[in-house]
């Protein structure tokens, strides 16, 4: 059979009887072999994505408006859907495949100080508003998270009041728990190979 043909033979939905098809429809089954001319014909697929740029700078402004003129009480989630018009923008497909959007979270603020600690490399940790302190092993850090959120900029020596204040804090928090058993293990989902490194 020739490869031009072989899509040609394919079964059609209007071949199946109308009691079987009505089944499937019944139990919202589709039946893919009559749909397989147009997915997949000799040599090239009928395609429907379209090439689609959204630049994050401007879905980012649309964002911000959304939540000024929709509060979190009006909107069960303020998305903006990746919509590729190949498929129509009201089936909000970014491709036959994938659905993609990007969300409008609600500011999250604790209404008091959050510790946590992890016996890896000692770790401790405590965010108190806008800031974050964090100690590995002997190294004390301080982030400004509302304008740091990836943690970038070690603000310790620029502020080191604040450090301390928020380092007393974990210290009176940790004398209120229970300490780490001495037999408490971790395990490392990741390693060398998979760690960014300082050296690069």
């Amino acid at each position: 059979m020739e490869e031009n043909n072989r899509y040609d033979t394919l079964g059609r939905l209007e071949d199946l009887p109308q009691s079987y098809r009505d089944q499937l429809t019944q139990r919202n089954l589709v039946p893919l072999w009559p749909s397989l001319r147009g997915v997949l014909p000799p040599h090239i697929p009928t395609r429907k994505t379209q090439t689609t740029h959204w630049p994050y700078r401007e879905i980012r402004e649309l964002l911000i408006q959304a939540g000024e003129l929709t509060p979190i009480e009006k909107a069960e989630r303020r998305v903006l859907v990746l919509a590729n018009p190949g498929h129509g923008l009201t089936n909000m497909q970014a491709s036959a495949a994938m659905y993609l959007g990007m969300q409008l979270l609600p500011e999250v603020v604790s209404p008091r100080p959050m510790f946590w600690r992890m016996k890896y490399r000692s770790q401790w940790a405590a965010i108190e508003g806008a800031w974050k302190y964090l100690k590995l092993d002997e190294h004390e850090f301080l982030f400004n998270i509302d304008d740091d959120a990836r943690e970038r900029a070690n603000l310790a020596l620029r502020y080191p009041e604040r450090l301390d204040a928020l380092r007393q804090k974990y210290v009176a928090w940790a004398a209120t728990m229970p300490g780490i058993p001495d037999d408490a293990n971790f395990t490392l989902v990741y390693g060398p190979a998979t760690m960014a490194c300082a050296s690069g």
